[in-house]
């Protein structure tokens, strides 16, 4: 497709929408409000109520586009952009993506499909193949999967095993290639970038995955401008990755729910995709949030190599002046460039993301000791120079009457040293399956009470946090402490 192609293809149902929303139609069809603004109706929303249709002649299908309509259409011009066998958007964010996702390898039968993406811009096979299998669904995963995935191969019941990171969070592809050997999983699933800007090394794990013959579910949930940046480098859709999950609103300029499915090698079949994607979210998506996917990609198409290149400018700029101040930032080997996540000076991250709160400075997330900033690619030098004035107040009020030198994480030769998300010492014991285990009836307990119990959650310190237990592991005095000194005050366990 031509660039105007795309362009053209990805606005089309825009101007359909905003055509039928001038029209003065009688609205004799969902959603209830038809249209019309009401008493107690935020001004703001009216815009938004006027496009909230359904699905219509015109407005097409999202999980069941017809040929020649215009989400197909903006589908294809999705795939030309990425580069990927098949993209399916979603308007139920990185979850119903991460379902669809894993559905797909639940059922991928690797002796009739495919090749696995190791040329990631072949497009898939016509025949979505759906094998039956004798041995039970199995993922191997790194141990900092959201709690989505683990809930999503429970729903394709499917049990799991987990690679744990090192103290920096890094995950070893040696020991992804180990536990390979056996041959005994589906998929492979890992989240790269994190929560706090961590980018594992996608093309090495990738690799590994493909010497096994196992396809390499990627959640990037947090990494949607990385596809526009710096030549598509740090894209897990270019570095191998056979299904990606883009949360568009995470990162780009979309509404709070819009995600693609990325699918390439056998995997990029957009039929098979888009199915499986209807089984996982909503039959009424909304509309607003389905254009503002099409919208928001077109914009990065044609402005995102410039506006992701300005913004890691920017953000390099406020580090190097936080680190001037003080401030700790992770030594990761591979960083989100468009991230900012900081330990201040007094270690108090609470302090610190109170602090910015009250000077007009919203941050994402703090877990007690960092705080996590999520820039736009819409944000200026003056979104970061305000950064930087705040930080430098906080720095000068916060040091009064305080010995400089403390720092609440200090490394074994007693310097300072950036502390990250609490890393897992333990190897709990599984007790029963995950899937067995979230289906069980459940209590809430006081920690103190939950040793020798078998966890029924995910139960991490919060929510981007590695977590401790996951359900069907039971939960040891080591466990118990390490949930307690990370301020996690009960869990659910089975009855």
């Amino acid at each position: 497709m031509t660039k105007d192609e795309i362009i053209g293809a990805l606005t089309a149902l825009s101007r359909q929408i905003e055509d039928y929303a001038a029209s003065g139609a009688v609205r004799f069809h969902m959603p209830g409000h038809a249209g019309v603004a009401f008493d107690k109706l935020p001004d703001a929303l009216i815009p938004a109520y006027k496009l909230d249709v359904t699905e219509l002649d015109f407005s097409d299908n999202l999980y069941d586009p017809s040929e020649g309509g215009p989400i197909k259409s903006a589908c294809r011009a999705l795939a030309a952009i990425y580069g990927t066998g098949a993209t399916v958007p979603t308007t139920g964010g990185a979850t119903a993506a991460l379902f669809a996702a894993i559905a797909a390898a639940a059922s991928h039968d690797p002796e009739r499909a495919a090749p696995l993406s190791c040329d990631v811009t072949r497009q898939g096979s016509n025949i979505a193949s759906c094998g039956s299998k004798k041995r039970g669904v199995k993922f191997l995963c790194a141990r900092g999967i959201h709690k989505s995935a683990v809930y999503a191969m429970a729903a394709a019941s499917a049990d799991a095993d987990f690679i744990y990171p090192d103290e920096s969070g890094e995950y070893s592809s040696s020991d992804f290639a180990a536990a390979l050997k056996d041959g005994a999983y589906n998929a492979v699933i890992i989240t790269s970038p994190d929560y706090y800007g961590h980018i594992q090394d996608v093309a090495l794990i990738a690799s590994v995955c493909h010497d096994a013959g196992v396809p390499l579910i990627c959640d990037a949930a947090h990494g949607a401008h990385l596809d526009f940046y710096e030549g598509e480098r740090l894209s897990p859709v270019k570095n191998g990755a056979d299904l990606t999950i883009s949360s568009l609103h995470k990162t780009l300029p979309a509404m709070t729910g819009a995600a693609l499915l990325h699918g390439t090698g056998c995997f990029g079949n957009f039929d098979m995709l888009c199915r499986r994607m209807a089984r996982s979210a909503s039959t009424s998506p909304s509309y607003p949030i389905i254009l503002s996917i099409f919208s928001s990609v077109a914009f990065m198409y044609e402005n995102g190599a410039r506006l992701t290149g300005e913004l890691a400018r920017h953000v390099d700029y406020a580090k190097n002046e936080l680190r001037a101040l003080g401030f700790l930032l992770p030594g990761h080997k591979i960083s989100d460039p468009c991230r900012i996540t900081i330990s201040p000076p007094d270690g108090d991250g609470r302090a610190y993301y109170n602090y910015l709160s009250q000077k007009g400075i919203m941050c994402e997330f703090t877990d007690g000791h960092n705080v996590v900033m999520i820039p736009s690619v819409l944000h200026g030098e003056r979104e970061f120079e305000a950064l930087i004035s705040a930080s430098c107040d906080y720095v000068r009020g916060a040091g009064a009457g305080k010995d400089k030198e403390e720092h609440k994480h200090k490394n074994k030769n007693g310097g300072q040293q950036f502390s990250p998300c609490v890393h897992v010492k333990t190897r709990p014991k599984r007790a029963m399956s995950l899937s067995d285990a979230l289906l069980c009836e459940f209590e809430t307990v006081k920690i103190k009470d939950a040793i020798g119990r078998v966890c029924a959650e995910p139960a991490a310190p919060y929510p981007p946090g590695v977590p401790i237990l996951m359900p069907g592991e039971v939960c040891g005095e080591e466990e118990a402490e390490m949930l307690m000194e990370s301020g996690v005050e009960s869990i659910c366990v089975t009855l």
